[in-house]
Parts: structure tokens; sequence; C-alpha cells
């Protein structure tokens, strides 16, 4: 599965991670024509090129769903490294706190507290509005909570903010990449979900300062590998409105589908799981190339 998420696209090859804020007005700046681009947090190869995996990160490079047979040794190798990932997410500060354990950092998940509060910070900059950020943090961890469904704002209300300020915060979010929109497949109006941009910064949210040490549980596990999978796939596309979801009538789900070179649908599973959601697409969608 990895394989066919890192092979869709060739075009990013060294990528960084930021924010792009909208609509900050920027006074007294000297500076001509400007433009605009996003920054993704690393993916799972490009860690294991930071952590020096370079016969792993051969074979992913190499494997194909063609193969009769994989290597079982590499194959439970990049599974634990891949459970690594997960938890830590791809932004560069904390995976070289990972890979550089003797430099006396602060703890990772104080790391991800402190860039939480910073990406609070930008949101408001962004809104001018202060009040309405009391709750920011609760709203992302229930945005999180949230992330494998279709979005209810009703659902996002807290004690300081109402379903229309929620939703307004939601949308602030999208604008400063903190989340990603994910729009239901062909459908005439929004039904869309949100994941957040970050793995790390979601293993916060839903697990807390014990992202490391605990167990995770088998809902938050599921909304990790859900995220992780939707953040590589759009780190790969020429933008973010090429990935949907998609939805039968009687319930029926399938995480991600693009429609772009190829129409691809792609489900995700914690464990082995069945295919019914996929042969559900794959008879409503009969333009479908792969599954």
């Amino acid at each position: 599965m990895i394989q066919s998420i890192a092979g869709i696209s060739e075009r990013l090859k060294v990528i960084y991670t930021g924010s792009n804020l909208e609509n900050i007005k920027v006074r007294n700046v000297a500076t001509g024509r400007k433009r605009y681009f996003d920054l993704y947090p690393i993916t799972f190869r490009e860690f294991l090129l930071a952590y020096s995996k370079k016969e792993e990160l051969k074979y992913l490079e190499n494997i194909s769903i063609k193969d009769v047979k994989i290597s079982e040794m590499f194959h439970n190798e990049l599974n634990r490294l891949f459970g690594i990932y997960l938890r830590l997410g791809g932004l560069p500060r904390i995976v070289d706190s990972y890979l550089d354990q003797k430099s006396g950092n602060q703890p990772i998940p104080q790391l991800i507290a402190d860039l939480v509060a910073t990406i609070e910070e930008n949101v408001k900059s962004v809104l001018g509005d202060k009040a309405l950020l009391y709750e920011y943090e609760d709203i992302l961890r229930r945005l999180a909570l949230l992330s494998m469904e279709t979005l209810k704002f009703s659902k996002l209300q807290v004690q300081h903010i109402k379903r229309n300020e929620a939703k307004q915060l939601v949308g602030k979010t999208v604008g400063a990449r903190v989340a990603n929109k994910i729009r239901l497949f062909e459908s005439a109006v929004d039904l869309s979900k949100y994941i957040i941009f970050d793995s790390g910064v979601l293993n916060y949210l839903l697990n807390g300062s014990e992202i490391m040490r605990s167990r995770i549980p088998e809902l938050n596990l599921s909304i990790l590998y859900e995220t992780v999978v939707g953040n590589e796939l759009i780190s790969a596309l020429p933008t973010r409105d090429d990935i949907f979801y998609w939805k039968s009538q009687r319930g029926a789900q399938v995480e991600y589908v693009m429609r772009r070179d190829a129409f691809i649908a792609i489900d995700v599973k914690t464990s082995r799981g069945d295919t019914k959601s996929l042969e559900s697409c794959a008879i409503f969608e009969k333009d479908l190339d792969y599954i």
C-alpha cells in the first residue's frame, strides 16, 4: 500500500513544513510580485532518508503490487518504522529531536504542545479576534476525533463558541493549512470531512503526552492511519482539490478517491478488515480504474 501511495507522483522531492495563512495584511513590505505555495510535513519516504534507513527505502521504492512474494524481514522493519512515523509525524523539529535524542531537547510531547500553541497564535493572527479562540485547542481536538466522518459543525460547539463561530474557525484552520478539507465525491452540497495536517500533532491531540509510550486505542489508531495516508496522498498531488472521499446512500464509505490521471479508490484499514466498501464503490462508479 505504501508503495502505491509513494508512486503517485515524483513531483515533490524535498518538502519542508509551514502554514500558509490567508488574508494577512502585510504592511510596509518593499516587495514586488508575490508567489504563495504550499509547504508540507516530510513524508514517510523522507523520514526513512533522514533516519539513514537506505536499504529499507530502496526496498520500498522498488516493491510492486505485481510481486509474488515480499521480504518478511523488510516488511516487518518498515511496519515498525511506519509506527514510529505515525506517532511522530513529519514536522522537522520533532523528527530532528527524535533522531538526535542526546541533544538535550525538550521531551517530544512538550515540543508538539508548543507547536500547537504556535498554531493557535497563527490562526489568531488570521482572525484578528482572540475571543473566538478561547478554547481553540479543544476545537482542534474535536475536529480530530470527528475526522473520519462528514463534519457536523454543531458537534464542534464548546462553552464559548457557537455553531457559526465554529464553522468560521474551521474555515480559517483550513486556510492556514492546519487541516485539510476532503470533499464528498460528486456532491452538490458541502458534506466534507477534515483531517489534521500532521499525524504527530494529531497524535498529541488524541493521546496527550503519552504519544510515544502508551498503546494507542483502536479508534485513535484508525484516525491516525486514515490521516497519515491522506496527508501522504495530498503531498504527492499537484493540488489538494484532487482528493475526495466516497460514500454510498447505504453508508458504505471509501476513505479516499482521486480522479486525475486515473480514477482510484483507496480504503484505509488498521487491520485486514474487508473489501465491501471498495466493492460497492466499484459497482456504483463504472469508470473506476483501480481499488
